[in-house]
């Protein structure tokens, strides 16, 4: 995959467009004909399909900005909380808007993805990223760098995880005769993945990134591990923090990781690779919690997260050695 800034310019503003158009489109199906459910699916399937990566591109970015140092992680981190705060904000906004009309946030989105993608796009800073040429890798393309697919698939169980504890948090505030707080302990994960990526990113570490990779998902965890047993909301809210917390640094090392992973040239589809795993397994986790928290209740929901968790470690573990080899060293251990 070609980096440079003509083809981030080329490609995602069509992309932009194509999203936007989907959304209208399916504003327009929805308000004129809501039974037609199989229109409505395609659209929606379609604005997907366009969405333009822009956090992988900016991901890759970031490299060009600062380099492969000690900087990379604090911007990771930065990433991390600031994707956060978003994800925490957005349906706020969307049911804030959704009250006054509901197909007002779906245009909204429209008109957010066209105005984004063509403020980055026209940045000075992604205007100078030389990039780098890309190499003929096959179809597999970024996924040839011996540690990125120990790396998503990783990262991929922990999504799964993310994605039971956005349900299941909700889950247990029913359970536990207060709804309400179920989006107090969503809040409050999200506020302790804020501070945990703050805090992580403002230290140096001397420790390689595969290295500290494990450590922190050991952490996780064990910090994840009393969710299930906890025996009120207030202690599950201040377990909620922890685990936010150290989540947070999870996802800013292994954006790290996929910068010294990636061949040469595919610095941007290794981004994406790692974006799409943790979207594609976070709605696979919300989906399982839903069926978790039915038929066996919210402990065991919660409880199964954890194993998520340690399914990525494990993954982790049995792949450490790829894990701690950069691209450009298996490049010349091939040659």
């Amino acid at each position: 995959m070609a980096q440079c800034n003509s083809a981030l310019r080329r490609t995602l503003p069509p992309l932009a467009v194509g999203y936007a158009a989907a959304l209208v489109g399916l504003v327009v199906v929805v308000s004129a004909a809501p039974a037609n459910t199989l229109a409505a699916a395609g659209l929606a399937a379609a604005a997907g399909a366009a969405a333009p990566p822009l956090a992988a591109a900016t991901r890759a970015l970031w490299t060009a900005l600062v380099g492969q140092g000690p900087a990379l992680q604090t911007a990771y981190a930065l990433d991390t909380v600031l994707e956060e705060a978003l994800f925490t904000l957005g349906p706020l906004l969307a049911g804030l808007v959704a009250a006054v009309n509901p197909t007002a946030g779906l245009l909204l989105a429209a008109g957010l993805g066209l105005a984004g993608t063509a403020a980055f796009a026209a940045s000075p800073a992604a205007g100078a990223w030389p990039g780098r040429p890309a190499r003929q890798l096959g179809w597999a393309g970024a996924m040839t760098g011996p540690g990125m697919p120990v790396l998503v698939a990783s990262l991929g169980a922990v999504a799964v995880a993310i994605g039971v504890w956005e349900l299941g948090l909700l889950a247990a505030a029913r359970s536990g005769g207060t709804p309400a707080m179920g989006g107090v302990l969503v809040a409050l994960m999200a506020l302790g993945s804020a501070l945990g990526g703050l805090w992580y990113g403002a230290h140096r570490w001397r420790r390689p990134a595969s290295q500290r990779f494990l450590i922190l998902l050991g952490l996780a965890v064990l910090v994840c591990a009393p969710m299930a047993i906890t025996p009120s909301l207030l202690v599950l809210a201040v377990v909620v923090v922890a685990v936010g917390a150290v989540i947070a640094p999870v996802a800013s090392t292994a954006n790290v990781l996929a910068a010294e992973l990636a061949p040469a040239g595919t610095l941007t589809e290794a981004a994406t690779w790692v974006t799409t795993a943790t979207n594609v397994m976070v709605a696979a986790g919300v989906a399982l919690a839903g069926a978790l928290a039915d038929q066996v209740g919210v402990s065991w929901t919660l409880a199964a997260a954890t194993t998520w968790v340690a399914v990525g470690l494990l993954v982790a573990v049995a792949g450490r050695g790829r894990l701690a080899q950069p691209a450009a060293v298996a490049g010349q251990r091939m040659r």
